[in-house]
């Protein structure tokens, strides 16, 4: 941590740094963090449903995504990502792998709902949800293929499209809409591997475990095109400070290697999850089938009884 403390990290370096002040309280990030996760609360207050239809876990899951995202933009990871390729992939892993699959199984969408003004539901999400267009265009984009399709093009944009990266590191504006393209995507992805309820992914889990298959190909493919790289791919860091004693091509290197192993990581552990669940969910309709052979089986046994 000394090499760290010696310099200001998001700019201007080699003044001094206060671990206080590499904290960013931005108002943009805090109301879309604190709104979703008041609205959540507020619903889950409201509704009188909830004990039988949520799980105890899955409000934990939700505030820990919100957390996460929180963390990624406003903690020293956001205040490091300037001089710290690493960071950048921290920050990325964060918003693309990690805190969607965790919001989502919160089940956000009745709490929210829930936790919304009644005029809102009335005159806002109820049309919007009886609007052709509307309905087309979330259809469009839930579709597996289009969500994983714009999953992969945001991450191998961003890293890889000409002077992208770079411009994003660069310009304000550029970097928050790096970063809406990640978490958007990201979004979209893990929609198609986790029923947000109510509503549903479209993939049965045969083909949930084949989309994680191939998607973790992705990653290890951006992984190792960064990391096994011998020359900077990115000419915002060439200047940078060496920070706990990275070169800019360590930097890079380490960057690259936490992408590729954290993102097969998370994949590795929700491909476990997505078979656990495919096996239990095997097993509950099989005993059902069961439960129903045996009724019909009494019942022409005992037609009069």
């Amino acid at each position: 941590m000394p090499d760290v403390l010696a310099h200001v990290v998001g700019g201007g370096r080699g003044e001094g740094w206060d671990l206080l002040a590499a904290w960013s309280f931005d108002p943009t990030i805090l109301v879309a963090v604190l709104l979703p996760g008041f609205l959540y609360a507020r619903g889950m207050r409201r509704w009188t449903a909830q004990p039988r239809l949520m799980k105890p876990w899955q409000p934990y899951f939700f505030f820990t995504g919100l957390t996460l995202v929180f963390l990624a933009l406003s903690s020293p990871i956001e205040a490091l990502k300037d001089d710290l390729f690493l960071m950048h992939m921290v920050q990325h892993l964060l918003l693309m792998m990690i805190a969607p699959p965790l919001i989502l199984l919160g089940a956000p969408t009745t709490p929210v709902l829930l936790g919304m003004p009644r005029a809102v539901r009335q005159y806002v999400v109820k049309p919007l949800m009886r609007s052709r267009i509307a309905r087309t265009g979330y259809r469009g984009l839930t579709f597996p293929v289009v969500a994983w399709m714009l999953f992969v093009a945001a991450l191998w944009f961003w890293h890889f499209f000409p002077g992208a990266y770079d411009a994003a590191v660069r310009n304000e504006g550029l970097h928050i809409l790096q970063h809406l393209t990640f978490f958007g995507a990201g979004m979209l992805y893990w929609w198609t591997l986790i029923d947000p309820r109510p509503l549903r992914a479209m993939l049965p889990y045969p083909i949930r475990m084949l989309f994680i298959g191939v998607t973790e190909f992705q990653i290890i493919a951006l992984g190792a095109a960064i990391t096994l790289r011998k020359d900077l791919i990115y000419s915002a860091y060439v200047d940078a400070p060496g920070l706990w004693g990275l070169t800019s091509l360590g930097d890079q290197q380490a960057g690259g290697a936490t992408m590729w192993v954290g993102g097969v990581m998370m994949l590795l552990i929700v491909m476990v999850v997505t078979g656990f669940v495919w096996f239990h969910k095997g097993e509950e309709q099989a005993r059902r089938e069961e439960r129903e052979e045996d009724r019909r089986a009494m019942l022409a046994a005992n037609p009069g009884g």
